[in-house]
């Protein structure tokens, strides 16, 4: 019943352009590196500093756009309770219990 939907959401993410330029203003690794190895459930992690790229407010405001219409539309509220955006491998927004924010890794 999701595969659809969420079919639906990386295809809107990927051809709509709201969200094209993040991958550039996050920037290659090493770029806003600020820390590394850091210890989490399963391995280490590296940090990167985000702030300024994915807590933009129009950025924000089209992600819970986007995910909001394709969830309501296809009636996923509580089927799926968070959703989660990747450019350049960086965790950077994320949607859950109905709220667009920057994504807490």
């Amino acid at each position: 019943r999701s595969m659809v939907p969420l079919y639906a959401l990386r295809e809107a993410i990927q051809y709509s352009g709201q969200f094209d330029a993040l991958p550039s203003l996050i920037g290659n690794y090493p770029s806003n590196l600020q820390a590394e190895n850091v210890a989490i459930l399963g391995g280490d992690m590296t940090q990167r500093n985000i702030t300024g790229v994915c807590d933009q407010p129009q950025v924000l405001a089209d992600w819970k756009s986007m995910v909001t219409k394709i969830s309501d539309e296809h009636d996923l509220n509580g089927l799926i309770f968070r959703y989660r955006l990747w450019p350049k491998n960086v965790a950077c927004l994320e949607f859950k219990g109905g709220e667009a924010m920057m994504d807490s890794g």
